[in-house]
């Protein structure tokens, strides 16, 4: 079953995955947040999957945008999504063990890796500096 960016974040509030506070960085906890954004990921199954997601929020809290990418493991597709109007394609950040790290772009992305390598994943709203990132977020292939 496919989750639009919508459906991540509501989960990801629901359940209180989203920390607050001063923009920082995790690698840890793989959260971030920045002025309105609140960014997040985690690795989760059936289908076993990784991802990261950023959402941005209006001053009275509703989400009005955001970007998100997920690595589906079996299969080994990678979906970045795009749904901030900010004149950029979303970049993701795919990194693998032996085989560097490589930046992919809003679409689906159809790779092939060998089964049980260590992974990390960030999704970021574009590949200028100012863009807002999400952490490192760990899985394996």
């Amino acid at each position: 079953m496919k989750r639009t960016l919508g459906t991540v974040t509501a989960a990801l509030l629901i359940v209180g995955a989203v920390v607050e506070g001063p923009a920082q960085a995790s690698p840890a906890g793989g959260q971030v947040v920045a002025s309105s954004w609140k960014c997040s990921g985690n690795t989760v199954g059936e289908p076993m999957r990784t991802y990261a997601v950023c959402t941005k929020f209006a001053s009275d809290g509703k989400p009005i945008g955001g970007v998100s990418a997920t690595f589906y493991h079996s299969g080994e597709v990678l979906e970045v999504y795009d749904n901030f109007d900010n004149d950029h394609h979303t970049a993701a950040y795919l990194s693998v063990s032996g085989n560097g790290t490589a930046r992919y772009f809003t679409g689906k992305h159809d790779l092939s890796f060998p089964e049980g390598l260590s992974m990390s994943l960030k999704v970021c709203t574009s590949m200028y500096d100012g863009a807002v990132c999400s952490g490192w977020i760990a899985g394996t292939t």
